[in-house]
């Protein structure tokens, strides 16, 4: 049979990871593949996908083997409900996956590729996206985020072009050296544990609050980076920046 050009990746699983079953959706020109592992005494196992894209329908992460997504190749690969507490997705290329919905306490996305990926109603606790790059990502938001339980850390991860929309409050935890070059952040808090380094170059920061993980106003947040940025009461930061152009009760 020859095999489908649009290899979505490999994945090693250790022993005590169970995976279910994977299948690419139809397409015209693509037939339904499907791969299914069980949990094997063996050092590792490889499960190939094929296919444009490909839904895993079941999966369960040993805690204690957290790494097996790490490095992986999972372009638009459907991950939606799943409970993926403790997967290590470090270094994962993950453009355009879906994680609607799934559970991922404690999990790390340390350097992932997520452009286009959808995060939307996911379960974000205590999750690392340092140095990931979230471009034109979907990400939960709301009056959440001001839990300090659910403490995210988006150090230096790649959040350019952000567009808030409806979103009541966006962060959670560590934004320190952020990018947030280009985003809409209108009328939104930005909650946050520590923001050094973050870069609002050309943002919209019209009506926006900075908060801290208790809910408090940070009248003047510390070692951000201003640059033609609409600052909260809405006047251009110019040279001057927008220390004194935040929002005040």
């Amino acid at each position: 049979m020859q095999r489908n050009p649009w290899l979505v990746g490999s994945v090693a699983l250790l022993a005590g990871i169970a995976i279910g079953r994977l299948a690419a959706p139809d397409s015209p020109g693509t037939s339904e593949s499907t791969a299914t592992t069980t949990t094997s005494s063996s050092s590792s196992a490889t499960v190939a996908v094929e296919g444009a894209c490909a839904t895993l329908r079941a999966l369960t992460v040993n805690p204690e083997l957290p790494g097996v997504f790490e490095g992986g190749n999972f372009l638009c690969v459907d991950f939606n409900g799943l409970d993926l507490s403790m997967a290590n997705f470090d270094r994962a290329y993950l453009v355009g996956a879906s994680f609607f919905r799934a559970f991922h306490r404690n999990a790390s996305f340390v350097g992932a590729d997520l452009r286009e990926g959808n995060l939307m109603d996911a379960n974000l606790a205590v999750v690392d996206f340092a140095r990931a790059d979230l471009i034109g990502a979907q990400l939960p938001c709301g009056s959440e985020f001001q839990t300090p339980m659910l403490r995210r850390n988006f150090t230096a991860a790649d959040l350019s072009s952000y567009e808030a929309g409806g979103c009541v409050s966006i962060g959670g935890g560590r934004l320190d050296r952020a990018s947030f070059t280009g985003a809409d952040l209108e009328n939104v808090w930005i909650v946050f544990e520590s923001l050094v380094g973050a870069d609002f170059t050309d943002a919209n920061l019209r009506g926006v609050v900075f908060m801290n993980l208790e809910g408090q106003e940070e009248r003047r947040p510390e070692g951000v980076i201003w640059s033609n940025t609409i600052c909260p009461d809405g006047v251009n930061s110019g040279t001057q920046g927008c220390d004194d152009h935040l929002l005040q009760d």
